[in-house]
């Protein structure tokens, strides 16, 4: 994500390399990612703010990123970039293909411990001196806003309809082979729909699924069994939603 940030694209992870131009140093180190690889971005700083989206995005002035710093001095903050099928090129619910989503966003999520440990220091530089600050410019300070090592485990993954937009992929589907990945790696997951209606029943199949203290292996092999009830067959979306809803009576 972020590739189009130098031609002509303007969406989300665009403009996320737009505003922590930090980001940008990725693209002259990092290959295109094997199905088994992701990249981990520690510490990016944000500068600015914006308004609007695609052709309507316009620069909206400085930012000052007041995120604490973690104990080796850098923003306690982690973006992850993994790259998911083209779905319209090919059939994403094929086993090969889903086990591909999983395992690429198992990867993404199981952080090396020596990209995010922070090690026993609990101190480290305050952030940068602003309006609301006491310390001036590049002095040391013994400062709250640095985050302690128990604090810094990166527990929980934030992420969204990954792969459903320009690559077609469908959010049921994209959303459940997530959500195995993560609970593989032992990470919960904050899902952000972004408004999305192809989301609707979401929340309720999570919900159902967790109260029928069902598995990641059960979830595996109902999306199995579905891909193959469904075939080549064109169904709605969210007709995936409802197979998981019932089966979990089951």
């Amino acid at each position: 994500g972020g590739g189009g940030v130098l031609r002509g694209g303007c969406v989300q992870e665009e403009i996320l390399f737009v505003e922590k131009p930090e980001c940008l140093c990725s693209l002259l180190f990092c290959q295109v990612m094997l199905d088994n690889e992701s990249i981990t971005l520690v510490g990016a700083e944000r500068f600015s703010k914006h308004t609007g989206y695609a052709r309507g995005f316009k620069y909206a002035g400085d930012f000052v990123d007041k995120t604490p710093l973690d104990p080796k001095g850098r923003i306690a903050n982690v973006i992850i970039a993994y790259d998911a099928l083209v779905a319209f090129a090919t059939n994403q619910y094929r086993e090969d293909m889903m086990m591909r989503e999983i395992v690429k966003t198992f990867v993404a999520v199981d952080l090396p411990k020596d990209a995010v440990c922070a090690g026993e220091k609990l101190t480290a530089y305050a952030p940068r001196a602003d309006k609301e600050s006491n310390s001036s410019a590049g002095e040391e300070a013994k400062d709250t806003s640095v985050v302690a090592p128990q604090q810094y485990a990166f527990d929980t993954f934030s992420t969204g309809n990954w792969g459903c937009g320009a690559f077609g992929g469908d959010i049921p589907l994209k959303s459940m082979l997530q959500w195995i990945g993560c609970s593989e790696a032992k990470k919960k997951v904050l899902y952000h729909t972004f408004g999305d209606n192809r989301t609707e029943g979401l929340e309720q199949v999570v919900e159902a699924i967790l109260k029928a203290g069902k598995s990641s292996s059960w979830l595996w092999k109902r999306l199995l069994l579905y891909a193959k009830k469904k075939g080549r067959r064109r169904l709605h979306e969210s007709a995936l939603f409802d197979f998981l809803m019932e089966t979990t009576k089951e």
